[in-house]
């Protein structure tokens, strides 16, 4: 007789298959059942935090160095406690899984219908979800078996295409109910893009490339949280022209490479390498984000730059 197959089996099922083997958690009345039922007999190890801030930085760091992080909390006292820690995830795209366990419709309905209210809740059904709404790629609430599983693929599948947290909301009353099993495995969403365009721009960057004297390849942090360092180290090698890194994408490929030309940190990095990016006439900017930190005090000529990221291409002003 085939074994029942659950909410929570699945969602930690999926989080197994992407790699994750550290869950930081701070357990609470909402989340517990789901953390020692399923994620700790998943091959999922259970990390206790002090506190909810610390297991969101902790799932940072650990998603920068293994591809994805993940923590577990308990609603609103618990998940809104780890804000700071995924508005940060979401800025610098970082894949972190939110599981934040939340009261079951009953409980809720009865919060509602009779006034009484309840420890971690604050105010109607979606509290925790409009908050996560704007600093995730994806926030979810599974409040049913049969869509459930979608809203859990729909999550992580947007959370390993973007790069960015997400948020997904488990009503404590799911997680022993039955599902269907995961179809197939995951993967992330293919880009759209317009393949006219996108050719344009590599013929006219390929042009700008030849027909540059002093060209320059300036290395930037999506390189790194994209995984493209074998393929962003294979075009320098066939380019065979200098290349910089930004701070935040410092030591994404080997500093000891001839090529390399040191870290652009605006007006505070090596006076060498400021003139290196001055007298150059052409940089293509792979991955490069503009903040006041990595251009400290320097004017970004527009104009010899061809900034290439994920969502645009942009050359000139």
């Amino acid at each position: 007789m085939e074994q029942r197959y659950t909410v929570g089996q699945y969602l930690a099922d999926r989080l197994h298959e992407l790699g994750l083997r550290h869950l930081f958690s701070i357990a609470g009345d909402y989340s517990i059942q789901w953390i020692t039922r399923y994620a700790a007999t998943t091959g999922i190890e259970v990390v206790a935090e002090v506190n909810e801030l610390n297991a969101g930085y902790a799932a940072d760091g650990y998603a920068r160095l293994k591809g994805i992080g993940a923590l577990c909390t308990t609603y609103s006292a618990g998940a809104l406690c780890a804000v700071n820690a995924l508005a940060g995830a979401y800025v610098e795209r970082v894949p972190i899984v939110l599981i934040n366990g939340a009261p079951s419709i009953k409980r809720t309905l009865t919060f509602e219908q009779t006034g009484f209210s309840s420890h971690h809740f604050i105010s109607g059904r979606e509290t925790d979800l409009q908050v996560f709404e704007y600093i995730t790629s994806a926030a979810v609430r599974v409040d049913s078996p049969e869509i459930g599983p979608m809203q859990i693929d729909y999550a992580l599948t947007q959370c390993i295409t973007e790069r960015r947290p997400v948020y997904i909301e488990l009503l404590e009353d799911m997680i022993d109910l039955e599902c269907a099993r995961p179809a197939r495995p995951l993967r992330p969403a293919r880009a759209l893009s317009d393949a006219k365009n996108l050719a344009d721009a590599v013929q006219r960057l390929g042009d700008r490339l030849q027909q540059a004297r002093i060209p320059l390849v300036w290395i930037g942090v999506e390189v790194d949280r994209f995984g493209l360092h074998a393929k962003a180290e294979r075009l320098v090698r066939q380019l065979n022209i200098p290349y910089v890194t930004e701070l935040l994408s410092k030591a994404v490929l080997s500093e000891d490479d001839a090529q390399f030309a040191g870290v652009f940190d605006g007006l505070s990095s090596a006076s060498a390498t400021q003139q290196l990016v001055k007298d150059a006439d052409f940089v293509l900017a792979l991955g490069v984000w503009l903040t006041d930190i990595n251009g400290l005090g320097w004017t970004v000529e527009y104009d010899k730059t061809a900034f290439v990221s994920m969502e645009t291409v942009k050359h000139g002003t």
